[in-house]
């Protein structure tokens, strides 16, 4: 696996109006056990032929990312955020899933705790499955945000196994595929959705909310 461009272990870190870069399609910042806190900031991966995860928290950080941009390139597997055994609060921010072949995933949660507030987390055309959100084993609240589920073969807006969602005044948009479109998917989880819109599109295998 490659390097991140910035690594934090324990202690707490703060970045604010920068932009960061790897250039290599590697991890951009990884923090292990650390308080962050971002602000209008952007963390960009460039193509790889293998994985890639722009920010990666594990290990029981927390914080939060406010009024920044994560986007990764082109791969095999790409992940704008990947939050693990941690807690964040996601403000005022865009995550875009990258344009990796195989799966592309703008926020990955597992065993997570997460508020999402005012931000846009998008999928990709070009991918031949696309996440807006997945979550596995883990808490998300999502109020006024943008959710778009796209993706070649499959999407889905929000994924999760396992989970609690809250969905509050927010928006799933989900585009045509070639052979499913989920805009939201519940599997053995709990879901409370207020004063949403969710707008779904043509495709072979359309479900506005899937539960099984």
């Amino acid at each position: 696996s490659r390097d991140a461009t910035v690594v934090a272990r324990g202690g707490n870190i703060s970045l604010d109006r920068v932009s960061v870069e790897n250039q290599g399609g590697g991890r951009v910042l990884a923090a292990d056990g650390t308080t962050i806190n971002v602000s209008g900031s952007s963390f960009a991966a460039g193509p790889t032929t293998g994985d890639s995860i722009v920010v990666d928290l594990s290990g029981g950080s927390q914080g939060s990312i406010k009024d920044s941009l994560i986007h990764p390139s082109s791969g095999l597997r790409s992940i704008a955020l990947s939050v693990s055994g941690s807690k964040l609060q996601i403000q005022k921010s865009e995550l875009l899933a990258g344009s990796s072949t195989r799966q592309s995933i703008a926020l990955f949660a597992q065993n997570a705790e997460l508020t999402v507030t005012g931000s846009k987390l998008v999928g990709s055309a070009l991918s031949h499955l696309s996440f807006g959100v997945q979550a596995q084993g883990s808490k998300l609240q999502i109020d006024a945000s943008t959710i778009e589920a796209t993706g070649s073969v499959g999407a889905t807006g929000i994924w999760a196994d396992n989970s609690t969602v809250g969905l509050s005044t927010s928006k799933v948009i989900g585009s045509a595929t070639s052979e499913f479109l989920y805009l939201l998917k519940l599997t053995d989880s709990h879901a409370v959705v207020s004063s949403d819109i969710l707008i779904g599109a043509g495709t072979g295998d359309y479900l506005g909310v899937s539960l099984t």
